[in-house]
């Protein structure tokens, strides 16, 4: 028999995982997650105004602890994403919002509902 559903609720969220091949560029990387989003979570995206003309620049991956990783950044076109993040890590996507003023830092909108309180710094 299966068994018995939980008492007190609905079992918390969890994050949706994406396992993706990271012997590429890191562009392309981050190309793919975000098409991954867009395919998997169209609600969230559509809310959060996220489209795959987007630069993938515009994205970064983040540790669920809250520290990104600067992919987009400290990256250039040939750079391999398997030299940035370790094989088999949990990442969250997050998007790069520039400072209101030339220079300031940029802050971290987490794409992932179930990280929303989390803090994310650069």
């Amino acid at each position: 028999p299966p068994p018995p559903p939980p008492r007190g609720g609905p079992p918390p969220p969890q994050p949706r995982s994406v396992l993706v091949n990271c012997n590429v560029p890191v562009l392309i990387l981050l190309h793919h997650v975000r098409k991954c989003y867009l395919r998997e979570e169209p609600q969230a995206a559509a809310d959060e105004g996220v489209e795959i003309s987007e630069p993938p620049t515009n994205f970064d991956l983040a540790t669920p602890e809250g520290q990104v990783l600067n992919l987009a950044v400290d990256c250039d076109t040939s750079t391999r994403a398997a030299e940035k993040v370790e094989a088999r890590g949990t990442y969250v996507l997050v998007r790069r919002i520039p400072g209101e003023e030339e220079g300031a830092p940029f802050t971290f909108k987490c794409l992932c509902p179930i990280y929303k309180d989390v803090q994310f710094n650069g």
